[in-house]
């Protein structure tokens, strides 16, 4: 459970952005076009991240789904 406050930010949102990503396609060779949005948290002294999993019982009705994909 996370009890941060965040937002995306888009790549033009900001110089540094812009800057910071056009080093990454550089190096990578994969185009800023095709990155995401960055994800900026903000936690409090109080709050926290707990590490979790997100998955699914693979027997279960998403399991079987999955499998006649």
């Amino acid at each position: 459970m996370r009890t941060s406050k965040g937002t995306f930010l888009g790549g033009d949102s900001s110089p540094a952005l812009t800057w910071l990503e056009s080093k990454i396609a550089a190096v990578t060779d994969i185009p800023r076009q095709n990155g995401e949005f960055w994800n900026v948290l903000n936690y409090k002294h109080t709050q926290h991240y707990d590490s979790h999993m997100d998955s699914f019982d693979p027997k279960g009705e998403r399991g079987a789904l999955r499998k006649q994909q």
